[in-house]
């Protein structure tokens, strides 16, 4: 028997850091994501884990061996420690916590798990991968996040969806509602690569130990979420992206990222996710010729990266 299961990446457009606190956050899923694929067969508890990267090459090969409820990984007959490896141990270990047989000493299983973005555009290896293996283990894909992670957990709940979801952490239980949104100047909203990928846990660390946002800040990104998601003007829509960039750059201390590197361009700029690494939002349809020039490879059209909403608003 095989069993395929997917889940798309994500993107968050406001709230970054803050929803921790509690603010609103706008996030998106994106057209791609992580497909996983488990062949049950006749076993003994075995499991062969081979992960393909958007290319289609193998980066991680090697098994686990079940035993009282652990999983012994091994790679070439001997004890495999990577990070990444002890990193899928846990989440798996975790799982079997929550639901101890879907993995059992009566079959063997081949999971073959492919990504369809490069690992470095921090669009969600580590949510997808865990919102494929809570889809296999019938489980609650935020208990396993939040027993295997720190963070919001918003990634997941897009992974969930596959659709914008307007999310929010209340009582410290996630919270999060569905909405359509795909603005009508989508075709002036561009993704431009930074190529100096960050670590979310990391970023969510060093952001936790800072003094904790007021509640008037709170309020002001929340107002600011509102008033994108009914944004119709793409002037209104800079001028919001703007904002919510200076405040946050405010509780990091850290300049804005068009004040650093891009004073010159004609849109605004705005951080996304983990602040430094990934991706940002630029609008105006100059931006692909302004950063090809400033050397930046990666440039995605709204359409080519955000997988589409209902309808535009």
């Amino acid at each position: 028997m095989i069993q395929n299961y997917f889940s798309h990446g994500k993107l968050l457009l406001t709230g970054e850091y803050l929803v921790l606190n509690g603010a609103k956050a706008l996030a998106i899923p994106t057209k791609k994501g992580q497909s996983m694929r488990v062949n049950f067969l006749p076993g003994s508890g075995n499991l062969h884990w081979t992960a393909k990267d958007f290319e289609g090459n193998i980066w991680l090969n090697f098994s686990f061996i079940l035993q009282d409820s652990h999983l012994i990984p091994i790679a070439m007959g001997t004890l495999e420690t990577s990070p990444e490896v002890l990193i899928l141990k846990n989440i798996l270990e975790n799982a079997l916590q929550l639901e101890p047989h879907f993995i059992n000493n009566q079959t063997d299983y081949e999971v073959i798990t492919s990504l369809e973005f490069p690992n470095n555009w921090g669009l969600g290896s580590s949510s997808t991968l865990i919102a494929n293996i809570s889809k296999w283990a019938k489980i609650d894909a935020l208990q396993l996040f939040s027993n295997s992670f720190k963070g919001s957990g918003y990634d997941i709940a897009i992974a969930l969806e596959s659709k914008p979801i307007l999310y929010s952490i209340i009582n410290k239980t996630p919270d999060w509602r569905v909405i359509d949104y795909n603005p009508l100047f989508s075709n002036q909203l561009y993704f431009v690569h930074l190529g100096n990928k960050q670590n979310s846990r990391e970023e969510i660390a060093k952001y936790q130990k800072l003094k904790e946002a007021s509640i008037q800040t709170i309020e002001q990104i929340n107002q600011i979420t509102e008033e994108i998601i009914h944004c119709t003007e793409l002037d209104e829509f800079e001028w919001l992206l703007t904002k919510h960039e200076s405040i946050v750059a405010e509780i990091l201390n850290i300049r804005p990222l068009k004040e650093r590197l891009f004073q010159d361009y004609s849109g605004a700029i705005k951080s996304l996710g983990a602040w430094g690494g990934d991706f940002c939002l630029a609008t105006r349809a100059d931006a692909n010729q302004y950063f090809a020039k400033k050397g930046y490879k990666t440039i995605l059209t709204w359409e080519e990266m955000v997988k589409s909403s209902v309808s535009q608003i």
